[in-house]
């Protein structure tokens, strides 16, 4: 074989042999991985069969102790449906019984509270510790709520024990001066124990809060559900509860009597504060008993003087209301309460009114009244009977025309609102002590749509009415904010016939500024009468300090009678607010409207800058629950907003709140 033929062959042979050396190998090391394999296979199933057998033993531990979680969630909801027996107690007066409900539903808790315990080295597990971690927050929750509600029948015993007589309840009417005295010293000491209990409410409602809105079975969300609706309820109305008890007493004159200045303003001639002053008075009250009561017509208080000149009047009365002297009837022009009252005791004062100390001034509207006869039922006086439906129709008809029908003088045709104000009186005293809290219900109904105003020149007292809102002052916050005051001119008593529709909206301009656009729309659905007329009102509206005026609409320079015509707007700064101003007349079955655009300040739009914005809209004393319509059209993203239940949303950054100005309305919108 040639040379280089038997070395072409031995190199096909090597590289045979290596070649098959080659898939030797890789079979092996391909066999030697399969081997690896198998082992990690076996080693798998073995730690499956031992986490299967931990998890076979904690289910037959559980199951062991399943009935203690049977026993802890029994007791939690015996105890709970026990706490539902006392709220109802208490809210109908039954002391003893609430506290009974409350020592059996303390130990029930205890029980399962100690069943509890035996469960806890299954918190580990993730859907088991979640339940019990659930119950566990809803015991602590609850074992506080008891504290709390203990407390709480505790102060009510001692309220009210002197307000039941063999198990009957009485009226304040039929009890002694001295037992009168000595709730009123209860509930002026209560704040403490309330303080108290509200710390009790509030780590109850710590607890509740701990507790995730997911992930529970359906038994314990049945316990969950109620306590977090129910417990932040109770938990502002301590939030009230403690001012109000600190307040209360010292306004019906415990320790010391008080001697107020009373204003009834009638708001179907609506003024700032609430409405025309047409009567006034002087009560006193001394530990809860009124010891004087008399009322007279506020002209005559004013017609002695009118010849003489106590004040300048403030511009709009000289022009619109004819007015070159300024008396007690129109003191409340100003829109902040506890101004207007100090304004009207001057007046008082100046007008030959008594010298003797005046400590604050109380104004009601004859909304307040009515809701006082729908509370007694009917009164009749001097022949005349009047009832929640009819009494503002019939007063009114009975001051302006009815008296020179019967003979009554000018002077004393108003004497009718005395005598009803002291019938009224005696029937609300005797009502028994388990119509107090419908009594309670009336008073917040009324104080919140602002039909009762409350000044009081001692300056912790009047804190506390602020911080209550009962005062009536201009607020102060720092968002945005509004509130659309009228003052009727010589419309007679139209307002009732008047229907007003206010809108408000917000969003970016090109310029990147926020602007607001408020419309106050008039329906004078009224007719030329004895008691309705053209509606004529001077309006201001309160906005942010530091907002722009761009455009206005709508205000005009007189009423058509005296030549019309395209007004100016009044701009001026005022209770740390800027007010526009202006006059605008609607004739009877016609329809007008003001609208106010300006440029928001940048203490908004920094707020809305950081992700926030709030509203406050402020309601009119005296007013009825005008229809508010706020659109909020933000270039932001909304991620939330109160109050949820009236609102709608558009897209993501526009959301609409459809709501009434029955009383003051507060909004939040937070952006992501």
């Amino acid at each position: 074989m040639p040379e280089n033929s038997r070395e072409n062959h031995y190199q096909q042979k090597t590289k045979k042999k290596n070649s098959h050396m080659s898939k030797k190998k890789h079979s092996m090391n391909f066999a030697g991985r399969t081997r690896k394999t198998k082992k990690g296979k076996n080693f798998s199933k073995k730690w499956l069969y031992y986490a299967g057998g931990i998890v076979a033993l904690i289910a037959v531990l559980f199951a062991f102790h399943y009935p203690y979680v049977k026993s802890a969630y029994e007791y939690a909801l015996a105890g709970q449906e026990d706490f539902v027996k006392a709220q109802g107690a208490i809210g109908a007066q039954d002391f003893s019984g609430a506290k009974k409900a409350l020592i059996t539903a303390e130990e029930k808790l205890n029980s399962a509270k100690d069943d509890l315990k035996k469960l806890g080295k299954f918190k580990f597990i993730p859907i088991v510790g979640r339940q019990i971690r659930a119950v566990e927050n809803i015991l602590t929750a609850t074992i506080q709520l008891g504290t709390g509600l203990q407390d709480l029948a505790d102060l009510g015993d001692a309220v009210f024990s002197p307000l039941n007589e063999n198990g009957t309840a009485v009226s304040l009417a039929k009890i002694s001066p001295e037992q009168t005295e000595a709730i009123l010293k209860t509930i002026y000491e209560s704040p403490p124990l309330l303080q108290g209990v509200k710390a009790d409410i509030d780590l109850a409602v710590d607890a509740i809060n701990n507790i995730p809105d997911t992930g529970l079975i359906g038994s314990i969300k049945k316990i969950v559900t109620p306590l977090k609706e129910q417990l932040p309820a109770i938990q502002t109305g301590l939030e009230l509860a403690v001012p109000a008890a600190e307040a209360i007493p010292q306004i019906a004159g415990y320790p010391s009597g008080k001697t107020y200045l009373f204003l009834l303003q009638n708001n179907t001639e609506l003024r700032p504060t609430g409405g025309f002053i047409g009567t006034y008075g002087i009560l006193k009250l001394e530990n809860g008993a009124i010891e004087q009561f008399n009322t007279d017509n506020i002209y005559n208080l004013d017609t002695p003087y009118h010849g003489t000149f106590l004040a300048e009047p403030p511009w709009q009365l000289e022009k619109y209301l004819s007015a070159d002297k300024w008396f007690m009837r129109d003191s409340n022009w100003s829109p902040d309460f506890p101004t207007a009252a100090e304004q009207a005791e001057w007046f008082y004062h100046k007008e030959g009114g008594t010298e003797e100390k005046i400590d604050g001034v109380i104004a009601v509207t004859p909304t307040f009244i009515e809701s006082l006869i729908a509370l007694t039922g009917e009164i009749e006086v001097n022949g005349v009977t009047f009832t929640s439906d009819n009494f503002i129709d019939t007063l009114q008809y009975q001051v302006e025309q009815g008296y020179y029908r019967q003979g009554i003088s000018e002077s004393e045709r108003k004497e009718i609102i005395g005598d009803l104000a002291s019938k009224l009186l005696d029937q609300v005293l005797e009502l028994p002590s388990d119509r107090w809290s419908d009594m309670w219900e009336t008073f917040q109904k009324d104080i919140a749509s602002k039909h009762i105003l409350l000044y009081l020149k001692d300056q912790a007292v009047q804190q506390l009415i602020t911080k209550q809102g009962w005062g009536g002052s201009v607020r102060s916050v720092d968002g945005d904010y509004f509130l659309v005051v009228d003052a009727n001119m010589a419309s007679l008593k139209s307002d009732p016939g008047v229907l007003r529709t206010i809108n408000y909206a917000v969003e970016k301009n090109d310029d990147g500024d926020y602007v607001a656009t408020l419309k106050i729309h008039y329906n004078n659905q009224g007719t030329f009468n004895w008691k309705s007329t053209r509606y004529r009102t001077y309006t201001r509206v309160y906005v942010p300090l530091g907002s722009e005026l761009i455009n206005y609409e709508g205000v005009m320079e007189n009423d058509k009678l005296h030549g019309g015509g395209s007004g100016d707007v009044e701009i001026a700064e005022e209770f740390d607010k800027t007010m526009f101003g202006g006059f605008i007349s609607i004739e009877p079955q016609e329809q007008g409207e003001l609208v106010y655009t300006y440029k928001l300040p940048t203490i908004v739009s920094n707020q809305i800058d950081n992700d926030e914005y709030t509203l406050f809209a402020q309601k009119q004393a005296g007013t009825a629950a005008y229809e508010l319509v706020v659109n909020l059209d933000f270039d932001k993203k909304i991620d939330s907003y109160t109050p949820i239940d009236k609102a709608v949303q558009d897209g993501q950054n526009r959301v609409t709140f459809p709501i009434d100005l029955g009383q003051d309305r507060e909004f939040k919108v937070i952006f992501k």
